[in-house]
């Protein structure tokens, strides 16, 4: 892929000032801001809950007396309502993960706010049973399901999923039930006073869990599962693993305030509010974002083409040779280097802002600026690209860079070059026009001799 080497021409832009280090050639990591993306909304919406519930407290202050029947009644369904939109969308988005947590949630939240009596009191032994279980249970299948692959709702691995959760139910519902009517009322409630026992052991102090209507069984679950979540969530910055993470803090939230069913319904609607907000999210990014290099997508490039105003320039760019490239080297290699070069895209200055357009080609959109003015900018990025190498890892590397690199050991490096050719517009003109000025000027520059920017002028184009 290595191309001659830029040489100085009517159209050629001056060479900008001297750049930042090159970025490694190789696929680059999830970027910063994707942790602050898939955590912050969840922790936001749990956030949030969290002020409210407890503002929903009889001492909270939001309401001095009864809340109004119809805003109990609307809480009271919010938990539900949230799982049935949720449940189709995460589905038609084919996030099994979270379908499945949805559904968890939904019967915990339906069980648990029907244990609670109207007096606000505890529930019988069968009822406190049955709460132990589902607390305890519900963090474990959350924090199972984070390190399951999405493989589908109505395949064998999903029906295996929901068959380990129709068990879980069956056996609580066996030993709440007294075995299933097996027992009589006496020997049922003693079972179920054994069982709930067992499950609200205090294994440690009992101030630990005074506070709080969860067993401290459950609270240790919920302790360990939120510190699994998070990490997970933090290494892959996935969406649906920081979903999972903010439906495990609002679950947490609304079982605590068990006692007070509106507080609870509150925590309970977080929880599937993170999921169902999670899932647009995702869906938002994956329609205007390249799944390959993380870039923007030709989709985001039409959105910000109509929301242009004044002047602007537009730069078409191409990974030269890359077809020969790809041939030799295979479609793997190639993503490497369609990654490597977005990256470096991304780093263009002067207020652009990089897309992928298709294949090897590239858009860089420059609002408010003339060619000449981004033309430095353009040269700074094809100068960043250059410096970078490539570096092709022989079939028997190992993953991970050993501290002494064994002698004899062959590697290849390759020269990784762009051409681009940029021309301007003005409010009154069709931005697919532009762009395909931008990219006559980028043949021109392959024509040229390749690794080189091409500008259109304005006495180019009279």
């Amino acid at each position: 892929m290595t191309a001659a080497p830029k040489t100085a021409g009517a159209n050629t832009a001056a060479p900008a000032a001297p750049t930042a280090k090159a970025p490694a050639a190789t696929a680059p990591g999830p970027a910063p801001g994707r942790l602050l993306f898939s955590l912050g909304l969840p922790l936001l919406l749990v956030g949030l809950a969290a002020a409210l519930a407890r503002g929903l407290l009889p001492d909270g202050g939001l309401s001095a007396g009864p809340l109004p029947v119809t805003v109990s009644v609307l809480l009271g369904i919010s938990p539900y309502a949230l799982v049935l939109l949720g449940v189709p969308l995460c589905a038609q988005f084919h996030r099994s993960r979270l379908v499945f947590a949805l559904l968890a949630l939904g019967l915990a939240s339906w069980v648990c706010l029907a244990l609670v009596p109207d007096s606000g009191g505890p529930p019988g032994r069968h009822g406190q049973f049955t709460f132990a279980a589902l607390a305890l249970l519900l963090p474990l299948n959350l924090t199972a399901l984070a390190w399951l692959d999405e493989r589908g709702v109505l395949t064998r691995p999903g029906l295996i999923v929901l068959a380990v959760g129709a068990a879980q139910v069956l056996v609580i519902g066996f030993f709440a039930s007294g075995l299933f009517g097996l027992l009589d009322a006496a020997a049922a409630d003693a079972l179920a006073g054994h069982l709930g026992a067992a499950l609200r052991v205090r294994l440690f102090d009992p101030r630990l869990d005074a506070w709080t209507w969860l067993p401290q069984p459950a609270l240790l679950a919920f302790a360990g599962a939120a510190v699994a979540l998070l990490t997970r969530a933090v290494i892959s910055r996935r969406m649906t693993d920081g979903a999972l993470l903010g439906a495990l803090l609002g679950a947490a939230l609304g079982l605590h305030h068990l006692a007070h069913p509106p507080a609870a319904a509150v925590g309970l609607a977080s929880a599937a509010l993170a999921m169902v907000a999670a899932t647009v999210q995702e869906s938002y990014r994956m329609a205007f974002h390249d799944e390959l290099t993380g870039i923007p997508s030709r989709r985001a490039l039409m959105t910000d083409l109509g929301k242009l105003s004044g002047s602007y320039t537009i730069a078409m760019a191409d990974v030269d040779h890359f077809k020969a490239f790809n041939d030799t080297h295979g479609h793997d290699v190639g993503d490497q280097v369609l990654r490597m070069v977005a990256a470096c895209l991304a780093r263009v200055g002067g207020g652009g802002k990089a897309y992928r357009y298709g294949g090897e080609e590239f858009t860089l959109l420059f609002p408010g600026r003339a060619p000449r003015e981004a033309g430095p900018h353009l040269e700074s990025v094809r100068t960043l690209v250059e410096s970078s190498g490539f570096v092709i890892r022989g079939p028997d590397r190992p993953p991970e860079p050993p501290e002494t690199p064994p002698s004899g050991h062959q590697t290849t490096r390759v020269k990784v070059t762009i051409s681009l050719g940029a021309a301007g517009g003005e409010a009154k003109s069709d931005p697919l026009e532009v762009i395909q000025r931008a990219d006559k000027a980028l043949y021109k520059a392959k024509e040229a001799g390749r690794n080189r920017v091409m500008l259109v002028r304005p006495r180019d184009e009279a």
